[in-house]
């Protein structure tokens, strides 16, 4: 076990997003005087509120400050991790939850869906900092565009939103959330489904075999692997030449 004091990793988590002591003070509303202090270790720890006020503006989750470093290097004042939590958890697509009021108009299914490749070049080039900067924006209006959309297009819509998903439980394993990572893996599966593509859902019972592998969850990773492949698997009498 690790034995860095709260304010050794509040140093190294600040420096990490190369923001001054001045700089976080500012951002969150905690006095300069307590940031030198816990990096100084003339203090041990602060009151809870003020550990989460210093985890948000850094732009990670409290434990954070207690465990693992985060993926993302840039801070961004209107997205990064704890936004893509709060879109993959949309406590407003939750039945009985009133809605907060009418969205603001969507961009078309043809422009979002550029959107969802741009950020899926950004996940395999390692822009981590960049995509959850962004991602959080994409998932939202996903949603919206989703509900907006008719047609024949409609399927190539829910097939995209399945894919921002699994960016998004993609970019949650990475930086070591491996719980928003199944919630998105849910979303990513029932979007499959919408889309009436097969081949999605295999992708995301594969991300949904990485978060179990990473959940140290073997037995349960292997076997929902296996039981899909089974059942993808075109057989030589009726299967197809693109299966």
């Amino acid at each position: 076990m690790s034995d860095k004091t709260i304010g050794d990793r509040l140093g190294e988590l600040r420096r990490y997003r190369d923001v001054t002591q001045e700089g976080l003070a500012e951002r969150s509303g905690v006095h300069v005087d307590t940031i030198r202090k816990l990096e100084q270790n003339i203090r041990q720890s602060a009151r809870l509120s003020t550990l989460r006020a210093l985890a948000r503006a850094l732009d990670t989750e409290l434990d954070r400050l207690l465990g693992q470093p985060t993926v993302t290097t840039e801070l961004s004042d209107d997205g990064g991790l704890i936004a893509l939590r709060d879109a993959i958890q949309d406590i407003s697509a939750l039945p009985g939850v009133p809605a907060d009021g009418l969205d603001e108009d969507p961009p078309s299914a043809e422009a979002w869906m550029d959107q969802v490749r741009a950020a899926t070049t950004l996940y395999w080039k390692g822009g981590y900092s960049r995509l959850a900067g962004s991602l959080p924006l994409v998932l939202r209006d996903g949603r919206a565009v989703v509900r907006e959309t008719t047609g024949s297009l409609l399927e190539q819509v829910w097939k995209q939103l399945a894919l921002a998903y699994q960016l998004a439980a993609s970019l949650s394993v990475q930086a070591g959330h491996p719980d928003w990572a199944f919630e998105a893996v849910a979303k990513q599966l029932e979007a499959a489904q919408r889309a009436s593509d097969p081949p999605m859902e295999g992708m995301g019972i594969s991300t949904l075999s990485w978060v179990l592998l990473r959940q140290g969850r073997w037995e349960e990773a292997q076997s929902v692997a296996e039981r899909k492949a089974d059942a993808l698997e075109p057989s030589m009498r009726d299967g197809t030449s693109a299966q």
